[in-house]
């Protein structure tokens, strides 16, 4: 009787402690992903990163939008100039049979740049010919 009497005052303290216990962990403290004065909810964020209003006057600053630089080599390049670094690549290197080019000489090579055809000599890099994306 008394094992019984221990075991009951044991469960009955565990289920006062959990009643007891759950609101303080429910409880996130103020503006913690609880309501705000507009009523809506924030995801929680760590301090100084609080959710802030797109545009305004306390907009953060604006977000840097890369633009992407097409090189057109009929309207950018020249013949005589030299073919830039970064597009005499072996990526950029075809073959002049499969796309109908004249057969280059020797140390001469087609490269195609964005539908453009160049033909440069690759000991100085200088452009022969350019022939627009066909």
């Amino acid at each position: 009787m008394k094992a019984l009497a221990s075991k009951v005052s044991v469960t009955l303290f565990s289920m006062a402690l959990a009643a007891v216990s759950l609101p303080a962990l429910a409880y996130n403290g103020p503006n913690q992903n609880g309501p705000h004065q507009d009523g809506q909810h924030q995801a929680h964020q760590p301090p100084g990163q609080q959710h802030r209003p797109q545009g305004g006057p306390h907009a953060g600053p604006p977000q840097q939008v890369k633009k992407v630089v097409v090189i057109k080599p009929h309207q950018a390049w020249k013949v005589g100039h030299p073919m830039p670094a970064s597009y005499r690549a072996k990526v950029y290197r075809v073959d002049y049979r499969s796309h109908h080019l004249k057969q280059p000489g020797k140390n001469q090579h087609w490269y195609k740049v964005n539908g453009d055809y160049v033909l440069v000599n690759v000991i100085s890099h200088s452009i022969l010919q350019i022939i627009t994306g066909r």
